[in-house]
């Protein structure tokens, strides 16, 4: 059927009132003709158990568009929408699928409707009978990791591998397979990279899915024709994140698979369907999921926010509004605001007004330096991240702040500790291209050590400022005194007596010996990947060794802000005192110099 009228939306009568897609039978090369159900009350569809499944899945480019048919008329949709309303049709005329997708069942030309349909996505999702995790088409990997993933579940009773703890798992003490000998049995080494490869397609990095899938009762994980449960796909994540996340320093006899491992955003939803709208859901825990999945995209930087809304008790989720109309700097700044009291870290957004040691000046900002930019896709790990929030550089000092000139200032209580007195180099640097393949992996490992071998342990080691080199804390320092995983948080002391010669090495071997001395090298040089992203090392006037953004300046202050667990660089730019970002200080991190400190904390007012 061709048409040449555009479809039109019509009202919804109510808040509590969505539309549902009912997705007609025909021959896959037919076009995919709708039917539009309007203005369908979610109490009704409660009370009466209405079969429908909703769709998780990434947009992606609109273009090249076609159209189907709703109602009998066109609407537009892009490449990825339509192969899966393709592979939802069903074979047969005469029959229908009924279907909540948001692309379609939500006017996304009405801000109004977007707002109030946002705030019933915890109904949407947790009403349909399934929720379906749409990943594309089926390919050679997909389809290896799916069948693996579903042989493996099958092997595990489902009582004993819900109820298993990550000691459990990683003791072999629940039923089904055994990760441990698979993930160090080199013959399927193939079947991993598959499993990983299907862990970062595109759909997993957006901000949406995080709460589609939490809310959902029955979500199912879709490759092409091929499917597999969520509960069995969450349980095969748990197991190899046990064996991860409980391996000792230097015990690391699967050293190629760790990146992949570490680097899977599906990892990054463990516990998420659990506690929904509990009290526990509060603040504090919004801010934590901000920081947590701030790398996770969304098309509207204010999804950022709206997206988690779902997840997090009544009275939070009525604290924050759901406004399209509000700019993107509005909405940040209230959500900021509202959750600035338990709030135990600083965060600076890295596209602030700055100078670069060069002199040259970099990209502006319209947002305050102070406001944390949630969405910024590309930034590194925070310290926060890398030493899972250990870090007390404050102590249990509480937040002294108050905001001035209509938002644009934040003023708070800390102590200006240090000024940077030499910068080394980072790894950007060397390098600015970001790992496609084994060979970038390489050319990007030996970009880092060059940055530490070329130019900051050469400096250090000739006595800088005339005080004597410290090696452990120097190679401590490096990768931030933290260690990948959360079992074992604290650097080893083996990375202490490090070597550039050794991680030379390891760096440019496709194979690592069993030899402990190659294995603590292989995994200081994964610590060291996430650490100088965006980073470089520094000493300051007192001779204090840290990690600090590389945008800053020679000159750039050390501050402790009261409330805050992690030091700041503040610096000066076109006459104004910016926080520049978040940093690492050797013997600042655990807030013991504070316990000598007889000076009051200053007033610092941040723009």
């Amino acid at each position: 059927m061709t048409s040449q009228q555009e479809y039109q939306y019509e009202a919804l009568r109510s808040n509590r009132h969505i539309r549902l897609l009912d997705i007609m039978g025909g021959a896959p090369n037919d076009k995919v003709e709708c039917e539009m159900i309007h203005n369908v009350a979610l109490d009704t569809m409660k009370r009466l158990d209405v079969k429908y499944n909703a769709l998780s899945y990434r947009w992606g480019a609109p273009e090249p568009a076609t159209h189907i048919s709703i109602n009998g008329a066109d609407f537009p949709v892009g490449p990825p929408l339509l192969a899966m309303l393709q592979g939802l049709r069903p074979s047969r005329g005469g029959e229908r699928r009924p279907v909540w997708i948001d692309a379609i069942c939500i006017n996304q030309k009405d801000k109004q409707e977007q707002g109030v349909q946002v705030k019933l996505m915890q109904d949407i999702y947790s009403l349909a009978t399934h929720t379906l995790i749409w990943l594309g088409e089926l390919d050679d990997d997909a389809e290896l990791a799916l069948t693996f993933i579903s042989r493996q579940a099958a092997l595990e009773p489902a009582r004993e591998r819900v109820a298993a703890s990550l000691e459990d798992r990683w003791a072999g003490r629940t039923p089904g397979s055994d990760y441990v000998s698979l993930m160090r049995d080199r013959s399927y080494i193939l079947i991993w990279q598959a499993v990983f490869a299907f862990c970062r397609r595109d759909y997993w990095s957006r901000v949406w899915m995080i709460q589609e899938i939490a809310l959902s009762r029955n979500p199912t994980v879709v490759c092409g024709h091929m499917g597999v449960a969520w509960a069995d796909f969450e349980a095969f994540l748990g197991s190899v994140f046990a064996f991860v996340a409980m391996r000792e320093p230097g015990a690391m006899h699967f050293w190629h698979l760790t990146p992949l491992l570490e680097d899977s955003f599906p990892l990054l939803m463990d516990g998420m369907r659990h506690g929904i709208g509990s009290p526990n859901r509060d603040g504090r825990w919004l801010l934590s999921a901000l920081q947590k999945y701030r790398s996770f995209s969304a098309t509207d930087p204010r999804d950022k926010i709206y997206s988690l809304l779902g997840l997090v008790n009544a009275e939070t989720r009525r604290a924050i509004n759901v406004d399209y109309d509000a700019t993107v700097e509005r909405v940040f700044t209230d959500t900021f605001k509202y959750l600035l009291p338990a709030r135990r870290r600083a965060e600076a957004q890295d596209d602030v007004v700055t100078v670069s040691r060069t002199g040259r000046r970099r990209a502006t900002s319209p947002f305050a330096s102070w406001l944390p930019n949630w969405n910024d896709n590309g930034r590194g790990p925070t310290m926060d991240d890398l030493s899972h929030c250990r870090f007390r550089a404050s102590a249990d000092l509480e937040p002294e702040y108050s905001f001035h000139e209509q938002d644009r200032v934040l003023e708070v209580k800390g102590y200006l500790v240090d000024n940077l007195k030499w910068l080394g180099s980072s790894a950007s640097d060397f390098s600015s291209s970001s790992p496609t393949s084994s060979g970038d992996v390489l050319s990007t490992d030996l970009a880092i050590i060059a940055a530490v071998a070329d130019s900051q342990v050469d400096v250090i080691t000739s006595a800088f400022q005339g005080r004597p080199y410290r090696e452990a804390d120097f190679w401590k320092t490096l990768v931030c005194d933290s260690f990948p995983t959360s079992q074992f948080p604290k650097a080893p002391g083996e990375w202490g007596s490090m070597s550039v010669a050794l991680l030379r090495t390891v760096a440019r071997e496709e194979e690592i010996d069993e030899d402990k001395s190659a294995l603590m090298a292989s995994e200081y040089l994964i610590m060291l990947r996430k650490t100088m992203r965006g980073r470089c090392f520094a000493i300051s006037r007192q001779g204090m060794y840290m990690m600090v953004p590389e945008d800053n300046a020679l000159g750039d202050c050390i501050a402790v802000i009261l409330g805050c667990d992690i030091p700041v660089v503040l610096g000066m730019r076109e006459g104004e005192l910016v926080l520049v970002g978040e940093c690492y200080v050797d013997m600042l991190m655990d807030g013991e110099w504070l316990q000598d400190m007889e000076e009051e904390p200053a007033t610092i007012p941040i723009r």
